[in-house]
């Protein structure tokens, strides 16, 4: 099977995932930690990568920190100084995801906007495109059920690479394939 070629489900191999944790809610928010994981069909595992994000000056400056967010994620800006600024994380991202096929997240503008802010940090653009998680899952109701329906008997740990692992396992359970998951 090529790995480019459709598969059930409205989804294309590699199913990649991208998610975003977040300094806040808001229009000044940042991002403060990325994490993918990246499929590419029956037989292989899935690959993953998380990092901190170093947070620029202007961030510090003009962004918005909400001590909910922190609450929710368990970051606080002492872990950041750990992280990686923000042209490695892009050089990491440009490199790892697939151009070819969409980079799907589950945040929707919040991921969007996120993004956005990261690569305009790096001054650089991303290789790949966003899409919509669930768009590949509209073709198939019965299949967006059955996800919509895993992912509520799953706790959300709200830090990036859990939360792409999390997503990308229940791809692979209502797809028939949970079996190349690795064990946890």
């Amino acid at each position: 099977m090529d790995k480019y070629e459709k598969s059930v489900g409205g989804f294309a191999y590699p199913i990649q995932i991208i998610d975003y944790e977040a300094s806040a809610l808001t229009l000044n928010s940042y991002p403060i930690e990325v994490g993918f994981c990246s499929w590419h069909g029956p037989g292989h595992r899935p690959i993953s990568w998380s990092s901190l994000i170093q947070p620029t000056d202007d961030w510090l400056i003009n962004g918005d920190w909400d001590p909910d967010s922190a609450r929710i994620h368990g970051l606080n800006r002492r872990d950041l100084h750990s992280g990686m600024a923000p042209d490695k994380v892009v050089a990491i991202l440009n490199t790892s995801l697939t151009p070819s096929a969409p980079v799907l997240c589950d945040g929707g503008h919040y991921d969007a906007h996120w993004n956005a802010a990261l690569f305009r940090a790096a001054r650089t653009d991303p290789a790949f495109q966003l899409g919509d998680l669930w768009d590949g899952l509209r073709s198939d109701w019965a299949l967006a059920n059955a996800m919509a329906d895993w992912l509520s008997a799953q706790p959300i740990v709200h830090r990036a690479e859990a939360d792409t692992l999390r997503l990308m396992r229940g791809i692979m359970a209502v797809l028939g394939h949970e079996d190349d998951f690795p064990p946890s």
